[in-house]
């Protein structure tokens, strides 16, 4: 691993996966899309990805610090479901889109080893959804 700052990997990286406690996921986007205020709109696109278990109302949060930007840069909102990687099993990561584009890019992730599986629809926030039922369905059982 390199140290890098938050402008630093807006300029240089293809993708951003936000995996934190749900608590922070807000304020580290929010600190993200600050410092790439500067990334160049000729640099490669980058795609934001929400992983995060956060309600769909988070996400949309989030999302906005993304739209209408110059930095080029795209927003998933992604749920990841199932444990932790361990041997040969790794959780889905359930991804949506207002972007087509951004949502192509990110499946992409599958040729490294990510299990990707697309949710189209209607918006943006079908995987918070997704993920705010799941997280239901663990609590009731």
């Amino acid at each position: 691993m390199v140290d890098k700052s938050y402008a630093d990997i807006a300029k240089e990286a293809n993708f951003v996966l936000s995996i934190l406690p749900p608590r922070d996921a807000f304020t580290f986007a929010e600190s993200f899309a600050t410092a790439a205020a500067k990334r160049n709109r000729s640099s490669n696109p980058l795609v934001f990805a929400d992983c995060n278990a956060v309600n769909p109302e988070t996400v949309k949060q989030i999302s906005k610090l993304f739209e209408d930007r110059p930095e080029h840069i795209q927003f998933v909102d992604a749920g990841i479901i199932g444990g932790p990687p361990k041997d040969d099993y790794n959780p889905t990561f359930y991804a949506s889109a207002n972007n087509e584009q951004a949502l192509a890019a990110f499946e992409k992730l599958s040729n490294v080893g990510l299990k990707i599986s697309l949710l189209r629809g209607e918006g943006t926030f079908l995987a918070a959804a997704l993920n705010n039922t799941a997280s239901l369905c663990l609590l009731i059982i």
